[in-house]
């Protein structure tokens, strides 16, 4: 099983209190039991949502032993909201897999594991794909759909 190693800017973050976390790869159906290794995505500080949110995302630098990828780590700081993500995960590789890179971002996995304080949570790991969306995808003009 791969493993992610999540590092935060907590020095930069007022109140941010998680250096880090590593979360374990969660199998998703109809795909392949990863590798095992250790990958760490080293976040921004500049963050893409707020970073107090139960449901975050933010811009990170994954390296592995052989590269470095922009990417984006969609958080579930809340158990209630894990289901959610892994839905979306599952999306990603099923009806969307012949997708990736080409029309959607491509999806590294997602991750889970529980926090010092015996919460769970998750990550949805995707490629850096330029800016946020700043308002709802259903009322963006048809130009920018």
């Amino acid at each position: 099983m791969t493993t992610l190693r999540v590092r935060f800017p907590y020095n930069e973050w007022p109140g941010w209190d998680l250096p880090e976390c590593s979360l374990t790869c969660v199998q998703l159906p109809n795909t392949p039991d990863p590798a095992r290794k250790l990958v760490t995505a080293n976040v921004d500080k500049e963050a893409l949502s707020d970073y107090y949110s139960d449901s975050p995302v933010f811009r990170a630098t994954l390296v592995d032993p052989s590269r470095k990828v922009n990417v984006v780590l969609k958080f579930a700081f809340r158990e209630d909201l894990i289901p959610s993500l892994a839905e979306e995960a599952c999306a990603y590789v099923g009806a969307l897999k012949s997708l990736q890179g080409k029309t959607v971002p491509v999806c590294y996995g997602m991750y889970a594991g529980t926090r010092q304080d015996g919460r769970m949570i998750a990550c949805l790991v995707l490629e850096h794909w330029g800016q946020c969306l700043r308002q709802p995808f259903r009322r963006l003009p048809l130009n920018l759909k």
